[in-house]
């Protein structure tokens, strides 16, 4: 497990935003890094699944998926034991323009800490 501090020291661009445009059938999951602490999703061409880091690797971080295009839901995954991150989580999905979630690692669990959708 990498202690937040030393990602902070030794990746160039620590909280990165990253872009994803979901291509049906070729990249329909994809699995954040630890330092990919932004997610902006465009899932016009398939529902896709998105894997959040080993909540225990990502103790310390907070990470946020935004859906910016499309209606397509993007299931969102704990990377450890690759399942919803929890009951709530397991039918509820953003699947439309703008819709967001944030999620905070405390090292054991995932907690939402920010969303648009009705929980």
């Amino acid at each position: 497990m990498m202690p937040k501090r030393e990602i902070e020291a030794v990746v160039a661009e620590p909280y990165k935003t990253v872009f994803w445009t979901v291509v049906a059938v070729t990249d329909i999951v994809k699995t954040l890094k630890l330092y990919e602490t932004t997610c902006i999703v465009n899932s016009t061409a398939a529902t896709a699944t998105l894997y959040l880091p080993n909540v225990a690797e990502a103790k310390g971080m907070t990470y946020k998926v935004i859906l910016r295009a499309g209606t397509n839901a993007v299931t969102i995954k704990d990377g450890a034991n690759y399942t919803a991150i929890s009951e709530i989580w397991a039918n509820q999905a953003p699947n439309a323009a703008g819709e967001y979630v944030e999620f905070y690692s405390d090292g054991h669990s995932w907690t939402v800490t920010a969303s648009s959708l009705s929980l």
